[in-house]
C-alpha cells in the first residue's frame, strides 16, 4: 500500500469526495480515508433517499455561524447555478418543491454515483478508523487502524471532512473537532440541529392525543420566524417547521406557535354572531381547524361562555391568544441520534473563509459540517458541503 499522498481528505461524504474530484483533476494525488464500508452514506440517508441537493436561493441569511459572513466567499466562489451544471452534465433528473428546493427525481444514488464517477482518479480506503494526526516539518503523518494493523500516511495537505455529531447510526462522530483542539484550533459549542422537538410535561398534557396531525404554522422565538408544515408527534413536534426553529432554540428558551396565520378571529367571531349561532366556540372554530387541535388549546382557556352568541372581547382575545402566540416551552430535542446536522463546530475566527485553511497550521484544512456553519433546512448543507470543498480545492497549488 503506498503510503505518500500530495493530499489526504478524512471523510468520503459530500464535502470530502467533492473537494477530491477537484483536486484530482488538478493533477494531485488523493486518498480518501472513510471509517463506513462506503462513500457517501449520508448522502444516501438524505432528502427521505431523495437528497435535496442544493436550493434555488441561497444567500448568507440562510445560514447560521458564530461570524455570519464566514461563508459568503465561499458560496460566492461556487454557486448553486455551478453544481447544477454538474446535475445537467450527468442527466441527473430532478424536481423542484416548496420553497425552491431541488430534490433527485429518481433516488440519492444519482448524487452518489455521480460523485464517485468524477472520483475516478481519486484513491479511497473504506472500513479505516482514523486514530491521529501530526505534523513534522511541512510533512502530516495520519496513523490509521486498517484490518487491524496500524499504519501511517504521509501528505503535504491534511483536509478534515468528517462531518459532526448528528446522524449517529451513521458513525458520526466528533473526530474533525478533536483533530482542530490538537492543532489548538477552538470549537465554538455545539448542540443539535434540524431536529425535532420534546414537549415538557405539562404541553404533553395539553397536546396529548394530536399525533399524526399535520399542519402549517408558523413558530418563532426572539432569533427566528419560520411559516412551513409541522407535525405532532406523541411526544413534541416535528416536520420542516419544527425542524427550522430547533437550530435557533436554546434549553429554557419558550418557542411562540401561531396556528392561525392570516385567520381574523375578531371578524369570525362577529359573523358568527350576526348569523345567531347558537353553536358551541369549539364547534364553530372546529370548521377552520383540526377539531381535535381545537379541543385540545381550549382546555387552556378560562370560563368560556356555552356558545358563541355570549362571546365577548374578553373571550375572543382569550382565544386568539391561544391560537396565535401559543407559549411552547421544550423539555429538549430529540438530540443527535435524530438531528441532520450540528450547529457549532471548529470556530470559523481560526479559518480562511476563502481557502479553509487553518490560521494556525499551514497545510490543514476543514469543510462543510465539521465547521461551525448550519444551514437551513432546504439543500444548504450540501451547498455549504459543495462551496467549502470547492474553495478548498481551489486554494491548493
Amino acid at each position: 500500500m503506498n503510503q505518500t499522498y500530495d493530499i489526504i481528505i478524512l471523510g468520503a461524504g459530500a464535502s470530502g469526495m467533492f473537494c477530491a474530484l477537484h483536486l484530482a483533476k488538478k493533477g494531485k494525488k488523493v486518498l480518501v480515508l472513510e471509517h463506513n464500508k462506503y462513500a457517501g452514506k449520508k448522502i444516501l440517508k438524505s432528502g427521505g433517499g431523495k437528497c435535496n441537493f442544493t436550493n434555488k436561493s441561497v444567500k448568507i441569511d440562510n445560514y447560521i455561524s458564530k461570524n455570519p459572513r464566514f461563508c459568503h466567499s465561499a458560496l460566492s466562489q461556487f454557486t448553486h447555478d455551478d453544481f447544477m451544471s454538474f446535475i445537467n452534465k450527468h442527466e441527473i433528473e430532478y424536481e423542484e418543491r416548496e420553497l425552491g428546493k431541488l430534490f433527485c427525481k429518481n433516488s440519492s444514488k444519482d448524487i452518489q454515483q455521480m460523485l464517485l464517477e468524477e472520483c475516478d482518479n481519486v484513491n479511497f480506503i473504506f472500513n479505516i478508523q482514523f486514530v491521529n494526526a501530526s505534523k513534522n516539518d511541512d510533512t502530516f503523518e495520519i496513523e490509521a487502524l486498517f484490518k487491524q494493523q496500524f499504519t501511517s500516511f504521509f501528505c503535504k495537505q491534511f483536509i478534515v471532512a468528517s462531518g459532526s455529531l448528528s446522524f449517529k447510526e451513521l458513525g458520526a462522530t466528533n473526530i474533525g473537532h478533536k483533530i482542530a483542539q490538537q492543532f489548538d484550533l477552538k470549537i465554538t459549542e455545539t448542540k443539535p440541529a434540524l431536529v425535532s422537538l420534546e414537549f415538557s410535561k405539562e404541553d404533553l398534557e395539553v397536546f396529548e392525543g394530536l399525533q399524526g396531525i399535520a399542519l402549517p404554522v408558523q413558530l418563532s422565538n426572539q432569533k427566528a420566524m419560520f411559516h412551513e408544515a409541522m407535525l405532532f408527534t406523541h411526544t413534541g413536534i416535528s416536520g420542516p417547521c419544527s425542524l427550522q426553529i430547533s437550530s435557533y432554540w436554546n434549553q429554557q428558551e419558550t418557542i411562540s406557535m401561531n396556528f392561525a396565520l392570516n385567520f381574523n378571529f375578531e371578524d369570525f367571531f362577529k359573523q358568527e354572531q350576526i348569523d345567531n349561532s347558537k353553536k358551541s366556540i369549539e364547534n364553530s372554530l372546529a370548521k377552520h381547524f383540526p377539531k381535535k387541535l381545537v379541543h385540545c388549546l381550549l382546555k387552556k382557556a378560562n370560563s368560556l361562555p356555552s356558545s358563541i352568541n355570549n362571546v365577548k372581547d374578553i373571550h375572543i382575545q382569550q382565544v386568539k391568544s391561544l391560537f396565535c402566540d401559543y407559549q411552547l416551552n421544550p423539555k429538549s430535542t430529540s438530540g443527535y441520534d435524530k438531528a441532520e446536522v450540528t450547529c457549532g463546530g471548529v470556530s470559523t475566527k481560526d479559518i480562511n473563509p476563502k481557502t479553509m485553511e487553518a490560521k494556525k497550521q499551514k497545510g490543514l484544512y476543514f469543510i462543510g459540517e465539521v465547521l461551525d456553519v448550519t444551514g437551513w433546512l432546504g439543500g444548504y448543507n450540501f451547498q455549504w458541503a459543495w462551496s467549502s470543498a470547492f474553495a478548498c480545492a481551489k486554494a491548493i497549488d
